[in-house]
């Protein structure tokens, strides 16, 4: 699996995500095994369905909830690693699974992403003058929200030594 990313513009770009049947077999045959040991077909134990068979029967569906998670996956890890945060969705630039159907070798996705622009707090405060409030709290006050926070605690004090011998 390779990704790389082709930049538009500052705020704006494209990635472009190549999945190969390495990428993907090792994903539809643990999905394939999960499968086996929970099918129940006619004709067959449960467990004892030949793959074969299921890839017959759910062979497209697996693949394509594995281009899926790989796809997924990929545009996440780049996300991450490089730090940057999506605005807006996602947007498919091509659809490579209409044009190559689910029998390719290799898949080519790309994808349009739009990101939020790194803030500058420097230049958006620079010329604004901040004012800084102080506040006098008058010594009265301090003691009566301090005598009512002792008397709340006393009360969950007492409610707990109850509640321990209801339990009991």
């Amino acid at each position: 699996m390779q990704t790389d990313f082709l930049p538009l513009d500052k705020q704006h770009g494209k990635i472009q995500i190549q999945l190969t049947k390495q990428d993907l077999d090792p994903m539809v045959k643990s999905e394939l095994k999960k499968i086996k040991n929970k099918a129940q077909i006619k004709g067959f134990r449960q467990g004892g369905v030949p793959e074969s068979l299921l890839m017959n029967l759910y062979g497209t569906e697996i693949k394509a909830d594995a281009i899926q998670k790989l796809v997924q996956q990929s545009v996440e890890s780049y996300l991450k690693e490089n730090n940057k945060q999506l605005v807006g969705e996602i947007m498919a630039v091509n659809d490579p699974i209409g044009q190559l159907g689910m029998s390719a070798d290799a898949y080519q996705f790309e994808f349009e992403l739009g990101f939020a622009p790194d803030p500058d707090i420097s230049t958006a405060l620079e010329g604004t003058k901040l004012v800084r409030y102080k506040i006098q709290i008058p010594e009265s006050k301090l003691k009566k929200r301090s005598a009512s926070y002792s008397q709340s605690m006393v009360i969950w004090k007492i409610a707990l030594k109850l509640s321990k011998l209801v339990i009991k």
